[in-house]
């Protein structure tokens, strides 16, 4: 119990990533001990993870909620924030219920605003003479690549296809 506790005072985790982290440092003691792993050891781990739960040690949808604010701050797509919450052990369920809550027209500006950060990160926003048709499709491409829907780049880059003269 020691070990979650030091664990979970320096990082805010998932079940999953405690039960992981403590099966790594069980392993790794036993190992040093030059002892095997014992049978019962899986269900002491489990009970561990369970009980810092049930103490509120481990909220999986305060990590889920802060995970999604952050990386939408660094430029992140819905995917990319998806992929990671379920990397790192939040259950289906609150990814899919968090996901739901960041919808609608608060959601969508924050996605076009994550675009416009992972744009202005890569350096392709547009000169004081607007987009050029090289640089649109270099904005688009990185875009599509980090998983931001035609609706969210068109919305960003705007519609506007003319090269620049």
């Amino acid at each position: 119990m020691d070990w979650a506790l030091s664990y979970l005072a320096r990082y805010a985790s998932s079940r999953a990533q405690l039960e992981r982290y403590l099966r790594q440092r069980a392993s790794r003691s036993l190992r040093r001990a030059g002892l095997a792993a014992d049978p019962g050891l899986a269900g002491a781990i489990e009970h561990v993870a369970e009980r810092c739960a049930e103490l509120g040690l481990v909220d999986e949808r305060a990590l889920a909620r802060s995970r999604l604010t952050r990386l939408l701050a660094r430029g992140a797509s819905r995917p990319q924030v998806e992929a990671d919450l379920r990397r790192r052990g939040i259950p289906p369920e609150i990814v899919r219920e968090e996901l739901a809550a960041f919808e609608g027209e608060a959601g969508r500006e924050a996605e076009e605003q994550a675009a416009r950060r992972l744009l202005e990160r890569r350096g392709l926003l547009p000169g004081p003479a607007g987009w050029s048709e090289d640089r649109r499709r270099k904005a688009l491409t990185v875009l599509a690549r980090a998983g931001f829907t035609l609706r969210v780049a068109e919305a960003v880059i705007g519609g506007n296809r003319e090269p620049r003269r």
